[in-house]
């Protein structure tokens, strides 16, 4: 690749995710630092040239998504809660930055080759956040410095692309990345992405591949070592609590369901069931959440995103993002492994899945960057789809 098609992945990868990258940890969550990373985005996409090559045709490429995507996030604005002005205004913001990164990202990626460097320049700038912003091993009994949520989830990327992103990539270094994604996620102790990748893996075994007997010797092997490393370092390097430990292992225990924190959320559902059913056409108002569960304005959410969406949205507000998330799922099931070599299917399809799964237990709407990111990813395959073939640089 060029320098300049270099720069303009490291640019665009600042923009992978806005609460644990390195520019946040560096320039603080706030509406100036999302706009530096908005005009990264801009400077990305005028370096990419495709501002000159049929602009309108690509954006009509991804029209079924971009359409539906803007829709929501309009009603989300006109949607406004009187009683959560604050919360309100922090999630649409949100939500129009998701809306503006997802469209020029997806513009100004042009190959297979750049998709793959694109991800990888957003792991690393995320991790090297992290890194900076302190590792503090005995807090909340996990890692990452009081955001283990947004480490497991780049923990979650890192198993998926390792598993299922085949093109142009050494079996050394697919190994390597899976086993740095499976350790990070024994260390963040996050139950949800353990049974999403469970999940998604099982799923992909039944109705993408043959479950042979080496591929579950491999994914045994890498279990095993994992949690022989995890362990071995824990208490005899990096001198971890006994409390990470313990909650590392219980991730695979079912007791672990019947916790104080899972009834925690379960009284999170209720008041967002209530909220539904007092004004379930358009609910409560976007942002309002916080105002009914704690009694006044600030960022609080159900950790749960559908439940979220009907308390706040109503069915309408239901109804306009599910069918954004139909078109995703229909572009990436309609999408062609044979005719286009450089198809990324089954990587697009694995973080949509564990966008969606992880969504139900963690997280604020606006903050679901798994999830966004999948958008993203479907969105630069559709456009991938009506290139030539001969102009996609091989992999």
């Amino acid at each position: 690749m060029s320098p300049k098609t270099i720069i303009k992945l490291i640019l665009l990868s600042f923009s992978f995710d806005y609460k644990g990258g390195l520019i946040q940890v560096l320039g603080g969550e706030s509406s100036s630092t999302h706009t530096l990373q908005i005009l990264f985005c801009f400077i990305a996409f005028a370096i990419s040239g495709n501002i000159k090559t049929d602009l309108l045709k690509k954006v009509y490429s991804i029209r079924k998504i971009l359409i539906p995507f803007f829709l929501f996030t309009i009603y989300c604005f006109i949607n406004k809660s009187s009683l959560a002005p604050l919360y309100h205004s922090y999630k649409v913001n949100l939500m129009i930055w998701n809306l503006l990164t997802f469209t020029l990202i997806v513009l100004s990626i042009n190959t297979a080759k750049q998709l793959r460097f694109f991800i990888i320049f957003g792991v690393f700038q995320i991790a090297a956040g992290i890194l900076i912003g302190g590792l503090n091993f005995q807090a909340d009994t996990r890692i990452g410095s009081g955001e283990p949520i947004i480490l497991s989830r780049i923990a979650g990327i890192l198993i998926c692309f390792a598993l299922y992103f085949k093109n142009g990539i050494n079996k050394t270094i697919n190994y390597l990345i899976g086993v740095v994604g499976f350790l990070a996620l024994l260390l963040t102790a996050t139950r949800t992405i353990f049974l999403s990748i469970a999940l998604i893996h099982f799923i992909f075994l039944v109705y993408f591949e043959k479950a042979t007997k080496t591929k579950f010797k491999k994914i045994a092997t890498n279990v095993l070592f994992g949690l022989f490393l995890v362990l071995f370092l824990s208490i005899n390097v990096l001198g971890v609590s006994n409390d990470l430990v313990n909650r590392s292992l219980s991730s695979f225990s079912l007791s672990t369901f019947t916790t104080g924190n899972v009834f925690t959320r379960f009284e999170h559902y209720g008041v967002g069931v209530k909220m539904f059913s007092e004004n379930f056409l358009f609910g409560k108002g976007f942002g309002s959440y916080p105002v009914f569960a704690l009694g006044y304005d600030e960022r609080y959410y159900p950790h749960n995103l559908f439940i979220e969406l009907v308390a706040e949205l109503g069915i309408v507000g239901l109804a306009i993002f599910c069918y954004m998330l139909f078109q995703v799922w229909n572009a990436l099931i309609k999408y062609d492994s044979i005719k286009y070599p450089h198809n990324q299917k089954k990587f697009a399809i694995s973080i949509f899945l564990l966008g969606i799964i992880s969504s139900m237990s963690s997280l604020d709407l606006p903050n679901q960057f798994v999830l966004f990111n999948a958008i993203v990813l479907t969105g630069i395959l559709l456009l991938q789809k009506e290139r030539i073939t001969k102009l996609i640089i091989p992999v």
